[in-house]
């Protein structure tokens, strides 16, 4: 393994075959549920060990994964506005991509880390502004949706039950639709 810092946010982390096994990222692995959980706190425990870093909290990161070969890169992304997520449910696409639409013309493009998931015909919208940007601009999707309460129950919720549909940039993708 390999832990490469790419800013005072972001790392890389590169995993052999075997240690992807270690950490029980097998096909079709996704970034949410409690398994994946886990195997991000296990990495993270890692990184600090050899970075030194104060710690990190797993649902505080956006992560992907992209597979080399038989091994993989994994990219944690921090939320480091200091702001924790919001989560805001819609009843339907057209009210998500319309809210979407709004938020990226009043803040710009860029501006949060966003996750996208589904349940029932339901839409959920995990959004975190990214270092220096305030989370203000957010409650204009009050007029598209409704905001869920904070606390760690309904967003841990949704990542472990609901089905993931767009795990960075939503909005901007979302956007798109409207």
């Amino acid at each position: 393994m390999t832990i490469e810092r790419i800013d005072a946010d972001r790392w890389k982390i590169a995993l052999e075959a075997a240690e992807l096994r270690a950490l029980q990222i097998g096909e079709g692995w996704r970034p949410e549920g409690e398994p994946a959980r886990q195997a991000i706190a296990r990495l993270l425990a890692r990184i600090q060990r050899a970075t030194g870093l104060a710690p990190l909290r797993p649902e505080a990161l956006s992560v992907e994964l992209r597979r080399q070969g038989e091994g993989a890169e994994l990219y944690l992304t921090g939320l480091a506005s200091g702001a924790p997520p919001q989560l805001w449910e819609f009843a339907s696409l057209s009210h998500l991509a319309q809210g979407c639409a709004a938020l990226l013309r009043q803040a710009g493009p860029g501006r949060f880390e966003s996750a996208l998931f589904a349940r029932e015909g339901r839409y959920r919208l995990r959004l975190a502004p990214c270092r220096g940007q305030s989370p203000r601009p957010l409650s204009l999707l009050g007029e598209f949706g409704r905001l869920l309460p904070p606390g760690g129950v309904a967003d841990a919720a949704t990542r472990e039950h609901w089905r993931p549909l767009a795990g960075q940039q939503a909005v901007e993708q979302l956007a798109r639709l409207a």
